[in-house]
């Protein structure tokens, strides 16, 4: 389970900001899950939405506070399931 944050999303896709160390790599697949905003709970809890996305763009985001990534992922639309 890797946890980001949601930088902005539409119906198409979303851009999020990922921690450095996973290895996200354009054209790879996952499985998104969000949880409701402000809560810290258990990935069992609180879920209000998944989808398969496929990641399309990645790029380092240095800052003097973090170093992590900004993801562009779009969800497959054949096989995704909002709910």
């Amino acid at each position: 389970m890797l946890r980001c944050y949601c930088i902005e999303s539409s119906v198409a896709g979303m851009r999020l900001r990922v921690p450095l160390g996973y290895d996200v790599a354009v054209g790879r697949r996952y499985e998104i899950r969000s949880d409701l905003p402000g809560q810290d709970l258990p990935a069992s809890v609180g879920v209000i939405g998944s989808a398969w996305v496929t990641v399309v763009e990645v790029h380092d985001r240095l800052t003097d506070d973090e170093t992590s990534l900004n993801v562009r992922v779009v969800r497959d639309a054949w096989e995704s399931d909002l709910r």
